[in-house]
């Protein structure tokens, strides 16, 4: 049987690109529409927190912030709806029933990029608080030189010592 030449897996014979292997710190503004895409399930407790960090995002003036319960039995949907009242960038959608075969996560995510009002979009976890300028970082990552079709950042847990200035820089 030949070699699997689908663009998905073809991939992994291609060297790697060299790219910073952290995002800008001080990224210039993202001039275009920018949707960060949330799927929501049961996250009463921590969906809260994201409104707020994606909220308070700098640099990106024309934000679009989609927020999609995906049938939550808790209050999540009653936070975001809160939420959305008081800050025209933030929607809620109610997510359709996942598909027979599909996942559900995923099913969540393509109803979100359907939904997405901007040309850039930033798929984002509930349980995330992102830095003030890390959305538009990442923009900037994908419109930069190299001009990228997909970032993918890592979450890092801060421990107590990363939060005291005696720490120094993390390795």
């Amino acid at each position: 049987m030949g070699r699997n030449r689908h663009p998905a897996t073809a991939s992994r014979a291609l060297p790697a690109p060299s790219v910073p292997s952290t995002l800008s710190a001080d990224p210039p503004p993202a001039t275009e529409t920018v949707s960060v895409l949330v799927p929501l399930l049961n996250d009463e407790r921590r969906v809260l927190r994201c409104v707020r960090a994606l909220l308070s995002q700098t640099r990106v003036p024309k934000l679009d912030v989609v927020f999609l319960d995906a049938g939550s039995t808790d209050l999540t949907r009653r936070l975001v709806l809160q939420a959305a009242m008081d800050d025209p960038r933030l929607r809620l959608l109610m997510g359709a029933p996942t598909p027979q075969g599909w996942c559900a996560h995923a099913h969540a995510c393509e109803q979100l990029a359907v939904a997405a009002r901007g040309k850039a979009m930033v798929f984002a976890d509930p349980g995330l608080a992102l830095a003030p300028g890390a959305i538009a970082a990442a923009v900037a990552a994908l419109r930069g030189p190299r001009r990228m079709d997909l970032v993918v950042a890592e979450a890092r847990r801060r421990t107590p010592a990363d939060r005291t200035p005696a720490a120094g820089p993390r390795p």
